[in-house]
């Protein structure tokens, strides 16, 4: 198991060396997001090397250096896959609140540091390797050592409901899954099992402190151990088998066997769906989707947008665009756009004091002319005919009145 850790640390540093060298494309903050989740992994893999190998009082100044890194990895995880999901950025305050306990802890081991000689260090170390379950209370700062193994149970519970509440959402158990949704699925389920290892350390932990059994604290530990290594190499394994997610090039997912033909008397075939599709249930969740969460509204809006928030690979989205609806992606989205215009224009009772280019900024245009384009081409007149008209027949509504 010491040996592992050890080849578990050099091939999570590989990865990072990985991630960087390819794929400069790839978002940024995600590439950050990766980087700092497999470092922080492979500071506790060195420290648990050091410590299982009795090598700390050697170095000493290591000692309690990697609790802060145990709060670092759920936050970094959630908002990996939280970012994979919703596709979505958020402000610098939104990232920084989720760090809150990783900073507690750094100051709890500044103050240690702080207080402390290296004689004194050494000596609490030398206590531990005699009595494994002085760790509890050893090495504490402003705050009792024992305090950080019930935060850090409570930290990850908290994260692993986030994440599954969020896989919840993009209903992770379906049968059509983007590349993404499986990747976090497998991240949360791998997580899980870490989680149970860690829970059962930190229940020994409990009826420790409360009936001091010296031999259940030790026996747990290597039990736990076991079981949060099972969860990283059920990681690895998947990386391995799956090496495009380091690339940044998650693809979608090929169903294999025979194709459908789905025979329908409006549309005809669609023998390019995957095995056991159903075009209406894309549709209805397409559709559903334009007009609940209003995408069309965001400007210079990509495909891959509204493809991840359907959980529809890209490339099928595009089809169905093109071959059951008949539109480009640009057409069938300014649709929607000009058609929340005319919605707004007629619930606004102000609607003549709006100026165009407000109403097509709104509604997601980029662009003054982009705006007038769609518009004719859906309306079949421009938005100044159009708006002429409307406070014409207005005016001869009043006059009547």
């Amino acid at each position: 198991m010491l040996l592992f850790s050890l080849f578990l640390s050099i091939t999570l540093s590989f990865l990072i060396v990985i991630i960087f060298i390819t794929r400069r494309d790839q978002e940024m903050v995600k590439r950050w997001l990766s980087v700092g989740i497999i470092l922080a992994v492979v500071f506790q893999c060195v420290v648990f090397f050091i410590m299982a190998n009795g090598l700390l009082p050697k170095f000493y100044y290591l000692f309690r250096i990697g609790c802060p890194f145990y709060y670092l990895t759920p936050p970094l995880i959630y908002l990996y896959i939280s970012l994979i999901l919703k596709k979505e950025r958020k402000t610098l305050r939104h990232y920084l609140i989720h760090f809150v306990p990783f900073a507690i802890s750094v100051v709890d081991i500044a103050w240690y540091y702080a207080n402390t000689s290296a004689t004194q260090r050494i000596s609490e170390i030398l206590a531990i390797h005699e009595i494994s379950a002085a760790e509890l209370h050893l090495g504490a700062g402003f705050l009792p050592s024992i305090i950080h193994y019930y935060a850090r149970f409570i930290q990850r519970g908290y994260y692993l409901v986030l994440q599954w509440v969020l896989l919840m959402k993009k209903n992770a158990f379906s049968k059509l899954r983007s590349p993404e949704l499986n990747w976090s699925l497998l991240l949360t389920s791998s997580q899980s099992i870490i989680f149970i290892g860690y829970g059962y350390f930190t229940a020994q932990v409990f009826i420790f402190d409360t009936y001091k059994i010296a031999s259940a604290f030790n026996a747990s530990k290597e039990i736990s151990i076991t079981i949060m290594l099972l969860g990283l190499i059920t990681i690895c394994l998947y990386l391995f088998i799956h090496p495009e997610i380091l690339y940044g090039a998650l693809k979608p997912n090929s169903t294999p066997g025979i194709k459908a033909k789905i025979k329908n008397s409006e549309v005809g075939q669609y023998d390019w769906l995957p095995a056991g599709a159903n075009i209406e249930a894309y549709c209805s969740k397409l559709e559903d989707f334009m007009q609940v969460e209003k995408p069309f509204l965001k400007r210079r809006l990509p495909l891959n947008f509204i493809a991840n928030g359907i959980d529809v690979p890209a490339h099928l989205l595009s089809a169905i665009l093109n071959k059951h609806y008949g539109k480009s992606f640009s057409d069938f989205t300014n649709e929607y756009r000009i058609n929340h215009i005319l919605k707004r224009i007629k619930e606004d009772a102000n609607w003549d004091q709006l100026t165009i280019e407000g109403i097509a900024l709104e509604a997601g245009f980029s662009s003054r002319t982009g705006f007038y384009t769609a518009f004719k081409k859906l309306i079949g007149k421009s938005p100044k005919v159009y708006l002429s008209e409307l406070d014409s027949q207005a005016k001869a509504k009043k006059k009547v009145a």
